[in-house]
């Protein structure tokens, strides 16, 4: 429970006596996580909400891709590549999402192919869109809506660190650390273990049998699923 009213006070939702603040007010109108109601309310300092909106609903949902019982952990696959980027994971989610709303346009049996071909459930598609949806609605009473305007990739990141001020790492010796003194790796079929960067901002860091495992995407595999991953 102290766990839990030290993230509070740290997202600046209660205050030093835990009483909850008017920002904290505002984060719990949001049916999100806390850590991701903090990003969303963050969006409008860089202009970023049709980004972080899309990000924060695509996060509150399971993984949209389907697993692949023929590909080995770790190996390419070029069933959806094309959302990949090799910057940012959270990119990636935005493309993905972006691809899927252009395709909800057309008929609905061009969208089951285009899904099946890349290995997208449809199903969790549409949860996708319906919490997106939900969450749009909560957040425009709070003065957010989406904006035309793409946002920066700097606007974006420095939203989503909001969510993730407790879960970045540090490359040191080969592995990536973040105090107190946890070391974790980056999940294996993650585009981003190719790049090795220097810093790491991840949605989740799941706790494995052998280790503490940063997910830069979603897990296909046995393990824990988790959240996205950006280097800093």
């Amino acid at each position: 429970m102290n766990d839990g009213y030290r993230l509070l006070q740290e997202l600046q939702a209660l205050n030093e006596e835990r009483r909850i603040t008017g920002r904290g007010r505002a984060m719990a109108r949001l049916p999100l996580d806390p850590r991701l109601a903090r990003a969303l309310l963050e969006s409008r300092r860089f202009n970023a909400e049709t980004e972080i909106l899309a990000i924060v609903s695509g996060l509150s949902v399971p993984d949209v891709r389907l697993p692949n019982p023929d590909r080995t952990m770790g190996e390419e696959s070029a069933d959806g590549a094309v959302f990949e980027d090799s910057k940012s994971e959270f990119n990636g989610l935005v493309k993905l999402w972006r691809a899927y709303r252009q395709m909800r346009e057309g008929p609905r049996r061009e969208l089951r192919r285009w899904c099946k071909e890349r290995r997208l459930s449809l199903l969790r598609l549409s949860e996708w869109e319906d919490v997106h949806s939900q969450v749009s609605d909560r957040a425009r009473t709070a003065g957010i809506a989406a904006q035309r305007r793409p946002a920066s990739y700097t606007g974006v990141h420095r939203r989503c660190s909001r969510a993730s001020a407790r879960r970045g790492g540090a490359q040191r010796g080969g592995r990536l650390s973040r105090n107190p003194g946890i070391r974790f790796h980056i999940f294996p079929g993650s585009p981003l273990r190719r790049r090795k960067p220097r810093w790491v901002m991840a949605a989740n860091i799941v706790e494995t049998v052998a280790r503490i495992r940063a997910h830069a995407g979603r897990s296909r595999t046995h393990v824990d699923r988790g959240g996205s991953a950006a280097p800093l």
